[in-house]
């Protein structure tokens, strides 16, 4: 799927300038204007909402018991007829994971080649969309076409560029030296891994249904996490965790003269929200490392918060602004 990121690499490197130095810019047009889209546009993307009234929207996923849905017009006060899949939610989180791992070990750059394959397929049905969002939230047309479309798709966007950022930041490998007494240099060769956090649940709101939606999707996709997409807040997902999670870790020590071994045991620990150290002698098994180790991942309660990634410094800011005319 590396052909997706290429396919798309230009929309993400204006992206990720366009957060860099803020100016305005947009990938998708927020007008729903014909001398923009021309006359057919408009035309396919209402005959393609009509179609879906009184059936059964078209989803295969694991887990389905049956259908559901009753929404009706705020415009007509008809209901749109349209039924959805019905979850076990124990089926669905099996499917999740095992799709888990294979999603996780894959690049960073070809997840988020499907995001921008996502967002570019979601663009092309934007017409449709505004109706579909009319027709269910009572927007206007024209605020549906931009604030449930374009513009949520830019949020998604920008979301996917500052995942991009975050992640490019973490090295793979690194080769690190330094002295330890009269022992002599200590040397090693050190691999990184981004660890996904686990399952994320997006609560779609009613109004603006897409507007928080695209970016928790490319957010939390991008970064290797599997996304249920939940339009009802009624009920609590389960989540399974591994016992390293529930008790804690901060991290481990190895030794083996099995390289097989050693790869399942770094593995191992890592889904379990560990760091892992592999037949180290004669040096501390945790030193302060700075620029260099991980200490602690955040991933299970022996410590809630990575203490040398972007995310344990981001979350200690927020971005605030002023506005003069000039």
């Amino acid at each position: 799927m590396t052909d997706l990121y290429s396919r798309h690499s230009a929309t993400l490197a204006k992206a990720l300038d366009a957060c860099e130095k803020r100016y305005s810019w947009t990938a998708y047009p927020e007008s729903p204007s014909r001398k923009i889209h021309g006359e057919e546009k408009p035309k396919a993307g209402k005959a393609r909402f009509e179609a879906m009234l009184g059936a059964d929207y078209p989803l295969c996923q694991p887990g389905e018991v049956g259908r559901t849905g009753a929404e009706v017009s705020p415009y007509t006060g008809e209901p749109l007829g349209i039924s959805y899949p019905e979850m076990d939610v124990a089926v669905l989180y099996e499917a999740i994971q095992q799709g888990m791992p294979a999603w996780r070990k894959a690049s960073a750059q070809t997840r988020i080649g499907v995001c921008l394959e996502i967002l570019d397929r979601c663009a092309g049905q934007l017409f449709e969309n505004a109706h579909a969002t009319m027709h269910t939230s009572g927007q206007s047309y024209i605020m549906a076409f931009a604030g449930s479309g374009a513009n949520a798709l830019d949020r998604g966007l920008e979301a996917l560029a500052y995942a991009h950022k975050a992640m490019a930041d973490v090295p793979a490998t690194a080769q690190w030296e330094r002295q330890f007494g009269k022992g002599g240099a200590a040397r090693l060769e050190k691999d990184y891994r981004l660890m996904p956090r686990g399952v994320g649940v997006v609560v779609c709101c009613a109004t603006f249904p897409l507007w928080n939606g695209y970016p928790a999707l490319c957010a939390s996709l991008a970064t290797g996490n599997p996304v249920v997409l939940k339009p009802h807040p009624s009920a609590i997902l389960p989540d399974a965790t591994s016992n390293a999670r529930e008790r804690g870790a901060i991290t481990s020590h190895v030794y083996s003269v099995n390289e097989e071994f050693l790869d399942k045991a770094v593995d191992a620990y890592h889904e379990a929200g560990a760091s892992v150290a592999c037949n180290l002698v004669g040096m501390p098994i945790n030193f302060a490392a700075a620029y260099s180790d991980y200490h602690v991942t955040g991933l299970n309660p022996a410590g809630n918060a990575c203490l040398a990634d972007l995310a344990f410094v981001s979350n200690r800011f927020r971005i605030v602004q002023s506005k003069r005319m000039v």
